[in-house]
């Protein structure tokens, strides 16, 4: 068994460029259940695995307006989202977002440290795999 894996060795990609001065990066994954109860049970009469949703939340350094004009300019088909987790050498593990949309966009300036920006969406499809 292999220790943990310090989080300054991942990359998060959006349509295949790497996003510079990350510093938190989040993909969620959650699923709806379906379920009803009839009035003499006690347990649930229907109970069925439901939606899925892939969720993702970064952040980042503000450098530049890229992101913010990422939210505005985005595709209707959506972004792919990579996370590498251990970094992009080769057979390291992937995370893949696919049709991804940017939901939320804000960016923060405090007046004691780094102005910072955060950008939130949802995927249509999540994979996980290996890099190349």
């Amino acid at each position: 068994m292999t220790g943990p894996v310090a989080g300054r060795l991942a990359v998060l990609k959006i349509g295949g460029v790497a996003v510079g001065k990350l510093r938190n990066v989040r993909i969620q994954m959650s699923k709806d259940i379906i379920k009803d109860y009839s009035m003499d049970q006690v347990n649930p009469e229907i109970f069925y695995p439901g939606e899925e949703t892939y969720t993702f939340t970064a952040e980042k350094l503000w450098v530049d307006s890229v992101w913010v004009n990422s939210v505005i300019g985005q595709p209707d088909s959506g972004y792919t989202i990579e996370v590498y987790p251990e970094g992009t050498s080769s057979g390291s593990p992937k995370i893949s977002l696919g049709n991804a949309i940017f939901t939320r966009w804000s960016v923060q300036n405090a007046m004691d440290g780094a102005a910072i920006e955060n950008v939130e969406g949802e995927g249509k499809s999540i994979s996980v795999g290996k890099a190349a």
